[in-house]
């Protein structure tokens, strides 16, 4: 995961910082925490990214970052001036390299991002600019997600929505789950062997679960009392129906 993730693009950062012949020091976290990194060591200027927002979307997640860059202000503010060149074109700097360089899964989507200069804001005695600047990464598919195993689906055929628990406090209150009565099925031929994918039941079942899920439509056939999976079950795992009186 960490590969199309926040931590990715703040290893960007990082490795620009590292290769950069001005900058000292990196680091990433909120605004409030820059003093207590600022003043652990007197080696400026420094590079900052903090994280504004994120936009979560199918093919890709959009990150927003605020880039800080600080110097010292020497106490007669005789180098304001070389510092507001240098931190701004360090700025500079950092958005060509990741606007023209080729970083897998990462683009900068700002054609144009803003710079602000800072003035005493969050560090006494610093100057600076802020930018922020704005990102496409990569995202994942389902298979990524960390699950310990895999989570119940609710699956939604017509206007009937079938789920393995119940959705109403009581069962007064599921006039549609009593007036459907279901009885488990004898099975009659079959066994889970790991080939065998026709399974015959005592009669026409309307569910069929296996290893306790609901099976989907799709991954079925039936015909009569007889059902044809679309896939060979695992040696040992069950198989059953319901139907209705």
């Amino acid at each position: 995961m960490i590969n199309i993730s926040y931590i990715r693009l703040l290893n960007a950062f990082e490795s620009f910082s590292n290769a950069h012949l001005q900058i000292k020091r990196f680091a990433a976290d909120f605004p409030e925490q820059m003093p207590n990194f600022a003043t652990e060591k007197e080696n400026y200027p420094i590079l900052f990214v903090s994280p504004t927002n994120t936009i979560f979307d199918e093919n890709e997640n959009q990150f927003t970052v605020t880039v800080y860059c600080f110097d010292i202000i020497e106490k007669d503010r005789s180098n304001i001036n070389t510092i507001l060149s240098d931190t701004n074109t360090i700025l500079n700097d950092v958005y060509r390299w990741l606007k023209d360089g080729e970083i897998f899964g990462i683009d900068v989507i700002d054609n144009q991002p803003t710079a602000t200069p800072i003035n005493n804001a969050l560090l006494d005695y610093a100057a600076g600019w802020e930018m922020q600047i704005t990102f496409d990464v990569d995202t994942y598919g389902l298979c990524e997600i960390p699950f310990n195993g895999s989570p119940v689906i609710i699956t939604e055929v017509c206007d009937i929505v079938y789920s393995q628990y119940l959705t109403c406090e009581t069962l007064s209150d599921c006039p549609t789950f009593l007036d459907r009565k279901l009885k488990f099925t004898t099975l009659v031929s079959g066994i889970c062997d790991g080939n065998n994918t026709i399974f015959t039941f005592a009669q026409a079942p309307d569910f069929i679960y296996y290893n306790g899920q609901l099976l989907m439509p799709s991954r079925y056939t039936t015909i009569a009392e007889t059902i044809t999976l679309d896939f060979a079950p695992f040696t040992g795992e069950d198989i059953y129906a319901t139907a209705t009186y």
